[in-house]
């Protein structure tokens, strides 16, 4: 018995579209004064926050009932 059977596939698009919004913010932000003075910790304390956040909406907006 096929285990996915009942799942639906996203389409790639829908998968990389969102992904391709983040990597332009992220490299917009490389020229600001502000973040260019982050040191390490700092910042992998901001992306550890980001990921609290958006680990739990992706799999909120990932199990939608049909």
């Amino acid at each position: 018995m096929d285990n996915n059977a009942g799942r639906k596939k996203r389409p790639i698009l829908a998968i990389l579209c969102p992904l391709v919004f983040a990597m332009l913010l992220i490299l917009n932000c490389f020229d600001n004064p502000r973040l260019a003075g982050l040191r390490g910790p700092d910042l992998l304390r901001l992306i550890a926050v980001g990921m609290c956040f958006g680990v739990p909406i992706g799999f909120l907006g990932g199990r939608r009932s049909s």
